[in-house]
């Protein structure tokens, strides 16, 4: 297993104060002085930080710029997914093998703790895997020049990227055989109208999980293939931010003015919690609006965003896991239903 950590996700969008705002105002980030793995800075760019999670805000004021004309197909997107890496050169070497596109080659930078080793490459979509290894002076030395703060959201817990239903065995095999992930988890959901196949990589010791999905229309088109034609391709869908306390970081969120998905008030009645739960807490969760669910390592909650911007793309996850090392069969279903449902009242107005 090659991946340590996500180092950080860079967005490229068309308003960077506005997106700035939501994550700063409404999901509590901060700003972030330097990430010492960012270099060459073309555009506008606003790094901010809540705790282990990175983020890297991009836009650029030049219609004509690379930027302009990706943002101008896809609207705000997901362009660069980082890795903290154990060998960068042992994962270029595989990524030649497999026969992916070298972005940019293996280079070094300097930082105040040590050097970083970095390195691109290409993947799904527009979107790039950055490579990130550390070689420090002091060992566990920090390489973010920023001190860690007392909010909620605590970590990148997965990534969820939207592929073409033939892609699905290529990006499986493009996460196995480049950065040694295995196949951890498997679920296919069909509702009414359509549906999804998803397969989840990665490695329960190191924590990492890369969740692909992949469309299977029925009477309407499934909302992965939806994704997918707002997009401009594949793409990152959603990106999920681990917690200790859901209940407390999703009151506060919530305060904050950001919108989640709906549940039916069904779903609480007739949720299967453990005796040992009081009734005070079904109804905290109904309130909220959290979903619950375990595999058989533990519990897991997990809530979803509404769409956070004008494209009916991306969105985020809020998750806490009690145990649970992949993912509860009923809430996989449960999220399709509520998206569905959601993107149905959009299409409606």
């Amino acid at each position: 297993m090659l991946i340590t950590r996500f180092d950080y996700i860079e967005f490229y969008v068309s308003n960077l104060p506005l997106v700035q705002f939501l994550f700063k105002h409404g999901l509590g980030f901060e700003n972030c002085s330097r990430i010492d793995s960012i270099e060459n800075i073309d555009y506008n760019t606003s790094l901010i930080f809540q705790n282990d999670i990175n983020i890297v805000l991009s836009s650029s004021c030049d219609s004509l710029s690379e930027l302009s004309k990706e943002v101008s197909l896809s609207g705000d997107f997901i362009k660069d997914v980082a890795f903290e890496v154990e060998d960068i050169e042992q994962v270029i070497s595989n990524a030649s093998a497999f026969g992916t596109k070298i972005i940019e080659p293996v280079h070094e930078l300097f930082y105040n703790q040590g050097i970083i080793k970095k390195a691109t490459i290409a993947s799904f979509g527009n979107t790039r895997h950055s490579l990130i290894q550390k070689i420090p002076f002091i060992k566990d030395g920090p390489h973010l020049q920023k001190q860690y703060n007392n909010s909620p959201l605590e970590k990148i817990d997965h990534i969820a990227v939207a592929v073409e239903y033939k892609n699905l065995d290529k990006w499986v095999d493009f996460y196995k055989n480049i950065f040694g992930l295995q196949k951890i988890f498997e679920e296919n959901v069909i509702t009414e109208h359509s549906g999804m196949m998803s397969v989840v990589v990665g490695s329960d010791q190191k924590g990492i999980k890369i969740v692909l999905v992949s469309p299977v229309d029925g009477k309407s088109r499934s909302q992965i293939s939806d994704f997918i034609s707002n997009n401009n391709g594949e793409g990152v869908q959603h990106i999920a931010f681990s917690t200790s306390n859901i209940i407390k970081a999703i009151k506060d969120i919530k305060n904050k003015g950001v919108e989640f998905l709906d549940v039916n008030d069904d779903y609480y009645n007739k949720l299967d919690l453990p005796e040992s739960y009081r009734n005070s807490y079904r109804d905290e969760l109904k309130n909220l609006r959290i979903l619950y669910d375990k595999d058989e390592y533990g519990e897991l909650l997990q809530i979803f965003s509404k769409k956070l911007h004008s494209k009916p793309t991306w969105f985020l996850e809020v998750l806490e896991r009690k145990g649970a090392k992949t993912f509860g069969r009923g809430n996989v279903k449960k999220l399709y239903e509520s998206v569905e449902k959601e993107l149905s009242k959009q299409y409606a107005k």
